[in-house]
């Protein structure tokens, strides 16, 4: 019987799912297609290990930290899961390290065990392990060339001290350093030297610093004598300031204020009038010269003296005319009257 659109469907959406749980179970670090070997390890710090981070055995990787978390109910201790390699089982006395594996901070676990196992010295898998982090410099040499380093170093450094403490006590040696060095110790000589004179003197001097103290404490009491006036002398301040804010300064400022622009004013309009003034002043000395030069009409009655005794001349004749027409009007004035004679 041929299998329906549903069986079809149904089968492929199970592949997808297995091969969808295989390819995350992968990307993790585990493969669930082969039997591993599964082990919890308790941690103290874990110094930002990863899950997917590798499990080795002297640098050979056996298998992949699966899972990371807190113990339950033991905020205290962090469980790493991880799995190994099929047919890779670890001996009873295997420890767990956490190392660094690169400058740039990658982690793995390197597992430490002094031979293989087997039969009941091996751990059964779920078993539980205890693990300890490594520091950089502990996982980049290791525990016995560190030890060895470290041996190396202080005897090299212990005679690097020696020969610098020989080098530096010489006082002969040329050396720059060695200079400075007997230079900070003169210094420090001409220090305790200082020192000495200036407690020398602080000791001559103690009277006059106990006087000068005692004068200190006389003008302290003079002060506390005095409080009362000071605080008096504070409240009366603080009266007059209030009766300064009282008077209205501002207002009387803008009043002020207000004068000084009208009295700006009248001076521009005092400047207006001065400068007319001014002008008029010039006209005049114009017009004063035109007539001390004989320029124009009037210039030349003050100027011209022929002019002037014409006019006097003209001046003394009309004044004896009038005074002959005032004695004989007759002379000069016809009337006729009506039943008179006209007279010759």
């Amino acid at each position: 019987m041929a299998m329906t659109r549903e069986i079809k469907i149904g089968l492929l959406v199970l592949v997808v799912f297995a091969g969808s749980l295989w390819l995350y179970n992968y990307i993790k670090g585990k493969n669930i297609l082969t039997m591993d070997n599964s082990y919890f390890i308790e941690y103290s710090n874990i110094d930002r290990l990863e899950v997917s981070d590798p499990v080795l055995v002297r640098g050979f990787e056996i298998g992949t930290v699966i899972d990371i978390g807190l113990k339950e109910g033991d905020f205290q201790t962090i469980v790493v899961q991880v799995t190994l390699n099929e047919g890779m089982k670890l001996p009873k006395t295997t420890e767990a390290n956490i190392v660094t594996t690169s400058l740039t901070g990658e982690k793995a676990i390197e597992m430490n065990f002094p031979a293989p196992c087997s039969g009941d010295n091996c751990l059964p898998s779920g078993s539980t392990i205890k693990g300890r982090t490594v520091g950089f410099v502990e996982s980049v040499v290791g525990t016995d060339d560190l030890e060895r380093s470290i041996k190396d170093l202080s005897g090299g450094v212990g005679g690097l001290l020696d020969s610098l403490s020989i080098q530096l006590s010489n006082k002969d040696n040329p050396n720059a350093i060695g200079q400075v060095f007997m230079a900070i110790d003169q210094t420090t000589a001409n220090l305790n030297r200082a020192t000495a004179t200036l407690e020398g003197m602080l000791n001559a001097n103690q009277q006059y610093f106990n006087q000068v103290m005692s004068n200190m404490a006389q003008v302290t009491k003079a002060i506390n004598n005095q409080s009362t006036s000071i605080e008096v002398l504070l409240e009366n301040t603080a009266q007059f300031t209030e009766k300064l804010n009282e008077l209205e300064l501002d207002s009387t400022l803008n009043q002020t204020k207000a004068t000084m622009l009208a009295g700006e004013k009248s001076l521009s309009t005092l400047q207006t009038t001065l400068d007319s003034t001014s002008h008029s002043l010039h006209q005049l000395t114009d017009v004063l010269r035109s007539l001390n030069n004989g320029e124009g009409t009037a210039g030349k009655l003050i100027k011209d003296e022929e002019l002037y005794n014409h006019l006097n001349k003209a001046s003394e004749n009309l004044e004896t005319l009038l005074q002959d027409l005032q004695e004989r009007p007759g002379r000069y004035i016809n009337l006729s009257v009506i039943g008179g004679r006209r007279e010759k």
